[in-house]
């Protein structure tokens, strides 16, 4: 199959969903040209989508060659969110991920924070890798990296990176769980899907998230895996790792941290509650009981259920 966008023409088959030259790349499909990517990527694109395995990454994806050379996508250095707070915190996380080599490429899709203090902050960081291997063809992965950063001398260092660690893929999945997998309007990343595969998110989530996708495209960014155990900066423990919680990084292809999309934000955040959240946190402060804002949750919306 071509891939066809204005920037040209990738010879490249490829059996994944193609979402390639819009705001949300549901799968940066392989050979696609890295300028049709860079649409998003350089602007701090929302996550993408693929399959899952059940040790923790992306299920590699081969491409065969069909007679044509089999390349690899360009390298697309990833641009902050110049909204974001402190844009030189997450340009120090995407430094310790983003590589280029003559037979790889990783490339970072996506950036928000799990936590940010005026001194340190961890940094969630979604990447995208191809790799060339000997028979021909490319292999794609990808996964969600937690990315410990922090202020020293008057810039920011990193000082830790763990990678998302998904449970195994549940024996039966549930009717619920399985809908939300297959559904077009809940964007999942890859160990988000495997959170959701393993059997292991809450009901209460799924069914948010599926109400949520009755009247928007939702691009979660996270639920389980590479969140950190505790609320950032305290001893709390987080609704995420127990599967009680999930962020939203765009809806309708609209990224939560920019300041144009806030009635769409806004909107999401107030259906949220609705349907069941008992805590709401984004980019601002809505009036009523669960609803609350930080440094930390400009730039996505946080959902949490009760346990």
């Amino acid at each position: 199959m071509a891939i066809l966008c204005k920037h040209g023409v990738a010879k490249v088959r490829s059996a994944w969903p193609l979402r390639v030259c819009g705001v949300f790349t549901a799968a940066l499909v392989l050979g696609t040209t890295a300028a049709c990517a860079a649409e998003t990527t350089t602007q701090g694109s929302v996550p993408g989508s693929v399959a899952s395995n059940t040790t923790g990454g992306a299920t590699p994806n081969d491409v065969p060659s069909t007679g044509d050379e089999v390349t690899l996508p360009l390298f697309v250095p990833y641009v902050v969110n110049q909204n974001s707070v402190a844009p030189a915190a997450k340009a120090a996380a995407v430094r310790a991920i983003q590589k280029q080599a003559s037979d790889s490429i990783t490339n970072v899709t996506y950036t928000q924070y799990f936590g940010y203090l005026s001194s340190s902050a961890a940094v969630l960081v979604l990447e995208q890798t191809y790799t060339k291997r000997n028979d021909g063809t490319i292999m794609q992965s990808g996964t969600t990296y937690d990315v410990g950063v922090r202020r020293s001398a008057g810039r920011w260092i990193v000082t830790s990176v763990n990678p998302a660690k998904p449970k195994p893929a549940a024996a039966v999945l549930s009717a619920l769980a399985k809908s939300v997998v297959d559904n077009p309007n809940i964007q999942l990343p890859p160990a988000a899907r495997a959170d959701v595969e393993s059997g292991t998110v809450a009901n209460s989530v799924l069914k948010v998230l599926t109400e949520l996708a009755k009247s928007h495209v939702i691009s979660v960014s996270v639920i389980s895996s590479a969140h950190p155990i505790l609320v950032y900066g305290t001893n709390r423990r987080s609704d995420h790792p127990l599967g009680y919680a999930f962020d939203i990084g765009s809806i309708d292809g609209k990224l939560v941290i920019d300041p144009a999309n806030r009635s769409l934000v806004t909107t999401v955040m107030r259906q949220a509650k609705a349907a069941g959240a008992y805590q709401v946190g984004g980019p601002v402060r809505l009036a009523g009981v669960g609803y609350f804002t930080d440094n930390t949750h400009k730039d996505h919306i946080h959902v949490g259920l009760a346990h």
